[in-house]
C-alpha cells in the first residue's frame, strides 16, 4: 500500500509541471506566457498579479511586432512583469498552427472582451474583470506606467465599493 502511494505522489509531482508547461508557451519578449486563461487566473490569484492579456496576431501584425520589439523584449518590461503581472498570449495567426481548442478559447475570448483589432492588450484583474485596455506604446516606460495608472485607478475604485 506504502509502495502505490509513493508511486502515485511521485507520478502527481511529476505530471503538475507537464500541465502547467502545456498551457504555456515562450513568446513575445522571450518571456513564458499562459495560453489557458484560467491557468493565467489561477497564477494571477496565487502570486497576487495583474493579467496581460495579449491579443495579437504575431506572424502577420506589424504593431504586434513592434510591441513585442518596443515594450514586451526590453529589460525594463521584463523586470515590471516578475512582480505585477501574469501573461496570457492569445494569437491569431494566419501562418502557425492553432489546436481547434485554441483557436476556439482564443476567439470565446476576444468576443466577450470585444477585441476588435490587434494588437489589443487587456489588462484584468486576478479574478478575470477588465481593468484597462492598452495597444501599441513605443517605449516599456510609457506603457508600464500607462498600466500601473490604470491598475491604481481600478484599485481605488474597488475599495470605495
Amino acid at each position: 500500500m506504502k509502495k502505490i502511494i509513493y508511486i502515485l505522489i511521485l507520478l502527481a509531482f511529476t505530471l503538475l509541471p507537464l500541465t502547467a508547461k502545456e498551457n504555456t508557451i515562450k513568446a513575445a519578449g522571450d518571456l513564458t506566457w499562459f495560453t489557458s486563461y484560467s491557468a493565467a487566473l489561477e497564477d494571477a490569484k496565487t502570486k497576487d498579479n495583474v493579467v496581460i492579456v495579449n491579443f495579437t496576431g504575431s506572424d502577420w501584425c506589424k504593431w504586434c511586432k513592434k510591441i513585442v520589439e518596443d515594450v514586451f523584449s526590453t529589460d525594463q518590461f521584463h523586470k515590471w512583469q516578475k512582480n505585477n503581472a501574469t501573461l496570457l498570449f492569445l494569437d491569431f495567426p494566419q501562418k502557425k498552427y492553432l489546436t481547434e481548442d485554441q483557436i476556439n478559447h482564443n476567439q470565446m475570448l476576444a468576443e466577450l472582451y470585444g477585441v476588435q483589432g490587434f494588437p489589443t492588450i487587456l489588462i484584468l484583474s486576478k479574478e478575470g474583470r477588465l481593468i484597462g485596455k492598452s495597444g501599441y506604446a513605443d517605449s516599456a516606460d510609457k506603457w508600464i506606467k500607462s498600466v500601473d495608472t490604470s491598475v491604481a485607478m481600478f484599485k481605488a475604485i474597488v475599495e470605495k465599493l
